[in-house]
């Protein structure tokens, strides 16, 4: 019995580690391709420490597995084992543990669906979220001033005001600007709130047709004029996470906040000359309300609080340049070289790339899929286990009570009774799985950031029972046939 086990678990061993080696070149199409950045070192085989780990896994399962039935064996009455042995229809306690292991089997399946389904759902609702921008024919590159090149507020604000002009001239740039749809954290405070509670926002530095050449819809107020720009006036725009910050009622609008960073601007950033102090920078009149925005355009981050101002209010040392192109963004790229280089022969323009080919190709997404097809394939593997133990469970069991199902139906129970009793005795142990499953499920989502995906996703749970409850059925149907098949005369005799 125990050398039979044994060989059971290492015949199982070594049939995964086949499939492992099989499953290889799969693994490695759905890995994200990152654009053929990955590093040559980066390759996926199965290590020298996977196969002691499998074996391992084997042994133990396998030990543990014989020497149930062998410590029952020792504890044994012959006497009366003799004597019972024809119509013992099974052990109570051995039942108990089969119905156990399965109950287990099921409950472990319930979370493997519900954490693939969930990362399904996650990555269909990342693929239909829109970045509050419109993507198509705009061109996104970057721009950085050294310091010894540009160590004053003017210079880089001359650099960034030329350049902008030029662009514009461009042929074929419908509209062009500079700034950032994320940007260094700060500080933020305004009057008559409690001075004790943090507040979290990025600050973006941009032009005055920023929101305009990207498509960002205008929520509420208005956008930054030029004069206002030119002279570097202390105005900006939030976008709606950021609106939420005020007490509830109270508009954003024509409200006066304070940011950390203009307080303490750092070297990155200089304030224009002709202001007094830093503490006078720092006071931004809000003006506007614009929707909210994806940093940087990426799909993998979430609606951050955005303030928006000018970027004459202080000189950034690095920025981006947005354009809006009629044709294809990628065709005015030297372009934009040469117009920088006219500035500053030194001066590069780098990192360019269409946006909406950048989401087409998305490395966020192919990361999504691969993760999604690994939960999936975790998931079905946990469903064919659950199946599985359900069905020799019960082929077990019906045989062991092939004596008793013939008594019954020679005293008068009909192929449904029987049919019915085995299917009850199989979905017993999926109902409670599921009922312990469930509730570990909800503990679970409460942990983790589902995303766009409800916590307690509804149609989460009723896939799975789509899922689990005809693999169970058709699990339980194969054996409970196979009952009401049975000739009474034949099953009585059975020993």
């Amino acid at each position: 019995m125990f050398t039979e086990s044994l060989s059971l678990s290492l015949a199982g061993g070594t049939a995964g580690v086949v499939l492992s080696f099989a499953l290889i070149p799969v693994i490695t199409a759905l890995l994200p391709d990152l654009r053929g950045m990955r590093p040559d070192e980066v390759h996926v085989a199965v290590d020298g420490h996977v196969l002691l780990f499998a074996l391992a896994a084997s042994l133990a399962s396998g030990v543990l597995c014989g020497l149930a039935p062998v410590a029952h064996c020792w504890r044994l009455n012959l006497a009366q084992a003799l004597k019972d042995a024809p119509r013992t229809p099974g052990n109570h306690t051995a039942g108990a543990v089969r119905s156990f292991l399965v109950t287990a089997e099921v409950a472990l399946c319930v979370v493997l669906l519900f954490a693939a389904i969930v990362t399904v759902r996650g990555f269909a609702a990342a693929r239909e979220r829109s970045l509050g921008f419109e993507t198509i024919r705009v061109l996104k590159a970057g721009y950085s001033l050294p310091p010894k090149l540009y160590p004053g507020y003017s210079g880089r604000i001359v650099f960034a005001r030329t350049l902008l002009a030029r662009l514009q001239n461009l042929p074929g740039v419908q509209a062009a600007a500079i700034g950032s749809l994320g940007g260094p954290e700060s500080l933020l405070s305004m009057p008559g709130l409690r001075q004790d509670v943090v507040r979290h926002v990025d600050v973006g530095f941009v032009s005055r047709d920023f929101a305009g050449a990207l498509g960002i819809p205008l929520r509420a107020g208005r956008l930054f004029g030029a004069l206002e720009v030119d002279g570097a006036d202390r105005v900006g725009l939030v976008n709606e996470r950021a609106a939420l910050l005020w007490p509830h009622g109270a508009s954003a609008v024509g409200s006066h906040i304070r940011l950390s960073l203009l307080q303490n601007p750092g070297r990155l950033f200089l304030l224009p000359e002709f202001r007094a102090s830093a503490d006078s920078a720092a006071d931004i009149n809000i003006v506007g309300i614009i929707a909210d925005t994806k940093p940087d355009g990426e799909l993998g981050i979430a609606h951050a609080p955005l303030v928006l101002v000018p970027y004459t209010l202080a000189a950034p040392s690095a920025s981006r340049i947005f354009l809006r192109t009629a044709g294809h963004p990628m065709m005015l790229w030297d372009a934009v070289r040469r117009e920088a280089a006219a500035i500053d022969p030194a001066q590069t323009i780098g990192n360019p790339w269409a946006v909406q080919g950048r989401l087409d190709w998305n490395e966020d997404r192919d990361e999504g899929r691969f993760e999604m097809a690994l939960f999936g394939c975790v998931a079905l593997a946990g469903l064919a286990l659950a199946a599985t133990g359900i069905y020799s469970v019960l082929s077990f069991t019906v045989a062991r009570k092939t004596h008793e199902v013939g008594l019954r139906m020679a005293l008068g129970a009909t192929q449904r009774d029987v049919l019915s009793a085995v299917f009850v005795s199989g979905m017993r142990s999926v109902w409670i799985g599921l009922a312990a499953g469930i509730p570990i499920c909800c503990v679970l989502a409460a942990q983790v950031d589902t995303g766009a995906v409800p916590k307690t996703d509804a149609w989460a749970l009723a896939a799975i029972l789509l899922l689990l409850i005809p693999p169970a059925l058709l699990a339980c149907y194969v054996p409970a046939k196979r009952a009401v098949r049975l000739d009474p005369s034949v099953a009585l005799r059975h020993e």
